[in-house]
């Protein structure tokens, strides 16, 4: 897929026009040009929309992502986020191109998946991601060559109004009111978030008296809820596997080196995964609170 002007959903994140290709460049009208990377994605993240140096998730934490998802201990939820995805496109007809956005893509596994299944299904769609760590996109872009990637920030969504089918939000901050200028009438949010039992048994290990989550609110603002769906399994984990997940999930940033070296060595797990996809549409004007 690629950059190609006739696909190209991305906007200047200075003035927010519309983007063309000229060579390994987008440029927009007002000559704000950005470079693509050798490795095929683009960088839309200003200066003043970083918090940090180097926003997001780190170089470890992206490599453990990396070796974690490789090993397939998420593709049943994988496999229900392509599931529901499929229907939203099947529901536009079959030959609709469905444009949908990933927002928070991490370093880009569920949305890879994703595209490898619309690919085999022969199904027609135009893929984006972002993500505010510019390692995460690197490795994204490097294995899937299909998706538009960019380095971006979920509450400045370098993205033309109205002009997705699906936003996809896995685990990701975000802002409800980016997600909604930038879906099409009719558009859709898919979000994924922890339930209850997720890696509770892992928790266990880390607090001394962790709290279960709550199930997330069926509620989004400018949104109407349409569906929500529960995936739990069970994983047993070897060390290296342990390691992965504790290091790529946010309990380890704030882990004494106790509590990071009793993980660590921990010879085996057996984990609870626990999601719930919540489905919104957005709302119409006419709907709207006054």
């Amino acid at each position: 897929m690629g950059f190609k002007d006739e696909r190209l959903i991305y906007c200047c994140p200075v003035c927010q026009d519309g983007f063309g290709v000229y060579g390994r460049s987008l440029k927009c009208t007002n000559n704000h040009s950005y470079d693509i990377a050798k490795e095929g994605y683009v960088n839309l993240l200003l200066a003043n929309q970083k918090r940090s140096l180097q926003p997001g998730d780190n170089q470890t934490m992206v490599r453990h992502r990396r070796q974690f998802f490789d090993t397939g201990l998420y593709e049943p939820l994988s496999d229900k986020i392509n599931e529901m995805v499929a229907d939203l496109a099947n529901q536009s007809g079959p030959n609709k191109r469905l444009d949908l956005l990933d927002s928070g893509c991490g370093e880009g596994y569920f949305l890879h998946r994703l595209g490898a299944f619309f690919v085999e299904g022969k199904r027609p769609s135009s893929l984006h991601g972002i993500d505010i760590s510019k390692f995460a996109i690197k490795a994204a872009a490097k294995r899937d060559k299909l998706v538009n990637w960019a380095v971006a920030s979920s509450y400045d969504l370098p993205i033309l109004p109205d002009s997705m089918d699906v936003v996809l939000n896995v685990m990701a901050p975000f802002d409800p009111a980016e997600f909604g200028r930038v879906l099409k009438g009719n558009g859709r949010v898919l979000r994924v978030t922890p339930g209850p039992e997720h890696l509770f048994s892992l928790r266990q290990h880390i607090y001394p008296n962790p709290e279960k989550h709550p199930l997330p609110s069926n509620e989004l603002a400018g949104f109407t809820f349409c569906d929500s769906q529960r995936v739990q399994f069970v994983r047993h984990l070897q060390n290296e596997q342990i390691q992965s997940l504790f290091v790529m999930t946010p309990y380890s940033w704030n882990a004494s080196a106790e509590t990071r070296e009793k993980i660590m060595s921990l010879p085996e797990l057996n984990i609870t995964v626990d999601f719930v996809l919540t489905l919104f549409q957005k709302a119409s004007s006419s709907n709207l609170p006054l």
